[in-house]
């Protein structure tokens, strides 16, 4: 969790199409307590091959910032199981350059669906 504080802005805005509106306190907790919570069913998420694209931001010929966007997929996993592969999304995430250390400083979660619905397409 420490490394994860140290790299989101202090106004992180994270947007979830199903979930709502989170700033970093929030973002901490839910992930505290979801993706980083000791429960026998851990959720989990992989990028879809292929689909993460990243695009440089600059201000005046200077490197402060990019954006990256993808399609990852939901599991859950469970040990001595398969991961269960439970829904798909996109995500847009604004990182930022702080003091030479990148940051995430917004998300944007949606398209959220079934895997089957999805994979289709």
């Amino acid at each position: 969790m420490n490394y994860l504080k140290a790299h989101i802005t202090d106004d992180l805005k994270f947007y979830h199409d199903r979930g709502g509106y989170q700033d970093a306190q929030l973002f901490m907790q839910n992930t505290r307590g979801n993706i980083c919570g000791t429960s026998v069913k851990k959720p989990i998420r992989k990028l879809k091959d292929g689909s993460l694209m990243v695009y440089p931001l600059y201000d005046n010929g200077e490197l402060y910032g990019a954006i990256q966007s993808g399609v990852h997929y939901f599991y859950i996993r469970e040990s001595g199981k398969e991961d269960l592969r439970t829904g798909i999304a996109k995500f847009t995430s604004v990182w930022v350059l702080e003091d030479k250390l990148w940051k995430l400083s917004t998300v944007l979660s949606y398209d959220q669906a079934e895997p089957e619905k999805k994979d289709k397409k």
